[in-house]
């Protein structure tokens, strides 16, 4: 289950803040197994071509996706920080294959995931995409309805939270 908790967006910064229905080491796994990024790490209308995670600080994150109608791109990043279950960092580098708008950088920027226990088997997930020209969409708005779109697919491969008080 995923609910937007806080949003922001700025044209330095876009944070985004949901809560999802596993505990935090779930989710920081759904992040560095390709397996699991093959399943969720695409907007509505796109499917993910190939993941190739080397899950270590240093290490390689290249995720290509595509669309029904041709439209193709790839994520290539290096992971800087690793916290087991709590914190994901890495450079990000987003690169359209074919036409790229003029107004849509290809250089880098930063990606930080924060996790922290929402609750019984829950994960409250911040996401801050720093400087993030170079991703999909135009501008912090449409990055942030981008990565919107993928933590609701994120969320959505994992069974609901329980009810507060629910047998667990």
């Amino acid at each position: 289950m995923s609910r937007p908790a806080s949003d922001a967006a700025s044209p330095e910064v876009v944070c985004l803040t949901r809560v999802i229905g596993a505990p935090p080491g779930e989710v920081y796994l759904a992040f560095l197994d390709a397996g699991r990024v093959r399943q969720w790490f695409s907007p509505e209308g796109f499917c993910v071509l190939e993941a190739d995670i080397d899950p270590r600080p240093g290490g390689r994150y290249h995720v290509a996706i595509t669309s029904g109608r041709g439209a193709r791109g790839r994520v290539d990043c290096l992971i800087t920080h690793l916290v087991p279950g709590e914190v994901i960092v890495m450079t990000w580098s987003w690169t359209a294959e074919g036409p790229v708008p003029a107004d849509i950088p290809q250089d880098g920027s930063a990606l930080t995931i924060a996790l922290r226990e929402a609750g019984p088997g829950t994960a409250e997930l911040t996401l801050v995409h720093d400087r993030p020209s170079g991703a999909p969409g135009q501008g912090p708005d449409g990055i942030a309805a981008w990565w919107d779109e993928v933590l609701a697919r994120l969320a959505a491969c994992f069974p609901a939270a329980p009810a507060p008080g629910a047998p667990g």
